[in-house]
């Protein structure tokens, strides 16, 4: 009975060539997406340097292939505390101004959300089209029939496109809007300086990165090749020493 080794864990590799390219420009600011890529060749790193260092006896020439792969766990660990993968999106927990400014902004869009629905409450069916409060350009606004405009205080962000509509931000809720913007404001620059420290921890360890890539890539091609004479249940050819064979059974992989 012929004993299978557990299969290696290496799931795809990304062609990241671009944005290690890009990370050493000054100022350069790799995406989130980027980013996790980055993130996806560290842990592929990690995790084939440790299944083939585990069986350096049983695949000697695998384990110099991988001897130049240099893991780097703190920056993996850094990048995968900071991104999130789900959403692409830069984590609350990335830095503690980032987590302050985010529960500030959903704690004042609720409050604005909360004024603005307390005085659509208290108009009368025939200035609102409805009591759906929604947002426009990132405003909380009212859709308040044309000819009853003058019935709310505020600025109008848009109109329907009958006319017969006009969504209006309540002079009430302007402030606190206005407050929210600069918060918004402060939480994207926040997220930009995130975005460019790890970008410039990508650039710093650039060289071993891209050696990674390298071997990575390498060993998908062998594993490839491995899987695919498996399926085809393929034999590895013995040839001799006067340069030439037989082939019994040949296919063509592709006929």
């Amino acid at each position: 009975m012929i004993a299978f080794d557990d299969p290696v864990s290496l799931s795809r590799v990304p062609d990241i060539r671009s944005p290690l390219q890009a990370c050493r420009t000054p100022g350069a600011l790799l995406a989130v997406s980027e980013l996790l890529q980055v993130g996806e060749v560290l842990y592929g790193s990690r995790r084939l340097h440790g299944y083939i260092s585990k069986r350096r006896e049983k695949y000697p020439a695998l384990f110099v292939l991988i001897g130049t792969l240099t893991p780097n766990p703190e920056l993996e660990e850094t990048l995968s505390t900071a991104l999130d993968p789900g959403t692409e999106s830069v984590r609350d927990s990335a830095s503690p101004e980032l987590k302050r400014l985010r529960r500030s902004i959903e704690q004042l869009r609720g409050s604005i959300r909360k004024k603005v629905e307390s005085l659509a409450g208290s108009l009368s069916d025939n200035v609102l089209q409805d009591r759906l409060v929604t947002l426009r350009n990132g405003r909380h606004v009212l859709p308040v029939k044309e000819n009853r405009k003058g019935a709310v205080q505020g600025i109008v962000h848009d109109q329907s496109a009958s006319g017969q509509t006009l969504f209006i931000e309540p002079l009430i809720s302007v402030e606190l809007g206005n407050r929210l913007r600069q918060l918004e404001h402060a939480e994207k620059k926040e997220v930009e300086r995130i975005l460019r420290m790890l970008t410039e921890r990508v650039a710093l360890a650039h060289d071993d990165i891209k050696q990674n890539l390298t071997i990575l890539a390498r060993f998908d091609a062998i594993y490839a090749k491995a899987i695919y004479s498996r399926e085809l249940e393929c034999t590895e050819p013995v040839f001799n020493d006067q340069g030439r064979f037989e082939l019994r059974g040949a296919r063509h992989p592709l006929l």
